[in-house]
């Protein structure tokens, strides 16, 4: 399925980086995506922040962030992607 970013879907998440990887996303070069644990409900969520060679931050697994993007849930997957 595809994704998009949606005004109307925009949410705040907090919590711990459990997994920082790169990925395919949308039939493009790799992506930087972050798997988030949510700090009050311990869902997970997969974050897509930005294509690898736009991103230039260090965030260590453990690391606590606060993100807001635009969320779905695609195939049983929590997605936001990052605004």
């Amino acid at each position: 399925k595809a994704n998009y970013y949606r005004v109307d879907q925009v949410i705040t998440l907090s919590g711990e980086i459990a997994a920082v990887k790169k990925e395919k996303c949308y039939h493009e070069n790799d992506f930087v995506v972050i798997y988030l644990k949510e700090e009050k409900s311990g869902a997970m969520y997969r974050l897509e922040v930005s294509p690898q060679w736009y991103f230039a931050l260090d965030l260590p697994v453990g690391s606590k962030i606060k993100v807001a993007g635009s969320y779905s849930e695609i195939d049983g997957v929590n997605l936001v992607i990052a605004g």
